[in-house]
């Protein structure tokens, strides 16, 4: 057993699964953040940079876990299709 399935509860959503979840929650908080500053705020800025880093991390979390689901299920399905 992968270890992401080990550490993934009983709740059958991979530890992967919900650090993606995670990311992706968090990164809408923070667009939340910078819709609600007015234009001219002096944190306006630092709060945009936040945003292109979640969203980064949001990313590469989203292909980190499409790459080991592939890896996990290709020769299964590859055998099932004949």
């Amino acid at each position: 057993m992968a270890e992401h399935e080990r550490r993934g509860g009983t709740d059958g959503e991979s530890y992967l699964r919900r650090q993606e979840r995670k990311a992706y929650d968090a990164l809408r908080r923070l667009r939340g953040v910078l819709d609600a500053l007015p234009g001219d705020h002096p944190s306006r800025a630092m709060v945009a940079q936040a945003v292109t880093t979640a969203e980064q991390y949001w990313r590469m979390t989203r292909e980190d876990v499409a790459a080991i689901e592939q890896a996990e299920s290709g020769p299964h399905e590859q055998d099932a299709r004949g």
